[in-house]
């Protein structure tokens, strides 16, 4: 967010993930100047965002940012901009409930365009998804490589970046209004001399929209991650369960529910250790009251 200056990138509501002291998902900045592949890490693939069209965003100054601290369990930043890509309006709001992320893109056009989400992280990927097909449709123009594009997804599909201590863990809501055609790759990490893998959801309309979960996690064995009536749910390994909610997108009857823009909780068992709102009072988990 912010004018953009010289020596920027055309980044506009990209993304980093920092948990469990390491860095799980990045942007690489720069390999140095004079380098050969400059240029690759200034246009908008090489960052975790949204593309339109498979083109560069314009060099824009007019993101607006939003910051919301509820206590030190919750957080929300929402971030929008109309001119990155002219006659297209894109919101991105970030909820993180305890160690747990939602990420919502909202996108609205004047006509239908191709929308693509981009994340990349550090490990080895694992796609929840066939990678042996064939393209299913035109590649777009990017100018990193190959990427292969899978058969449109009616269903949430998931994938995890892991190493020895562990890894991220995303999981991506359904759309029945426009499926996802999704697919991964890879892409230089700080240089050409190391790639990291990524995974990315295309869509398109006039306009769409992107829910994803992101779990880091620490240790061998990843959480699981479900919905409920849109509320989100983070079942790990220990037996504690998070569930978060987002206004907007969580629905009557949900597992969990608020009056309020966005809610979590933390629960064992039947005893709930955590909860919080923000911009309400009310959360009710699975019909009970919970605050």
């Amino acid at each position: 967010y912010g004018p953009y200056l010289p020596h920027g990138h055309l980044d506009r509501m990209g993304i980093t993930l920092w948990a469990h002291g390491r860095l799980l998902a990045a942007d690489y900045g720069t390999p140095g100047y004079g380098a050969g592949i400059t240029a690759w890490y200034r246009q908008t693939e090489a960052h975790n965002t949204v593309v339109v069209d498979g083109r560069d965003q314009a060099a824009s100054a007019d993101v607006s940012s939003v910051v919301r601290l509820g206590d030190p369990y919750l957080e929300l930043v929402e971030a929008s901009t109309a001119q990155a890509y002219p006659r297209v309006a894109h919101t991105r709001t970030v909820v993180r409930g305890g160690t747990v992320f939602i990420e919502r893109d909202r996108l609205e056009a004047d006509d239908t365009r191709t929308f693509e989400w981009f994340l990349r992280g550090e490990g080895r990927l694992v796609p929840g998804f066939a990678t042996t097909c064939e393209p299913a449709e035109p590649v777009l123009p990017y100018r990193f490589g190959p990427r292969y594009m899978l058969g449109t997804r009616t269903a949430p599909w998931t994938a995890r970046w892991e190493d020895a201590a562990g890894g991220l863990l995303v999981w991506m809501d359904a759309s029945t209004e426009s499926p996802a055609t999704v697919g991964w790759g890879a892409a230089p990490a700080e240089s050409t001399a190391r790639e990291v893998q990524l995974v990315t959801a295309r869509r398109r309309g006039r306009w769409t929209e992107f829910v994803a979960v992101l779990a880091p996690y620490a240790g061998a064995e990843p959480p699981r991650i479900g919905a409920d009536g849109g509320a989100f749910t983070v079942e790990w390994p220990d037996g504690g369960l998070d569930p978060v909610a987002l206004k907007g997108v969580a629905r009557p009857g949900a597992a969990l529910t608020t009056d309020g823009r966005a809610a979590a909780v933390r629960t064992r068992g039947e005893a709930v250790e955590k909860s919080a709102v923000l911009d309400g009072r009310r959360i009710e988990f699975r019909g009970q009251r919970v605050r």
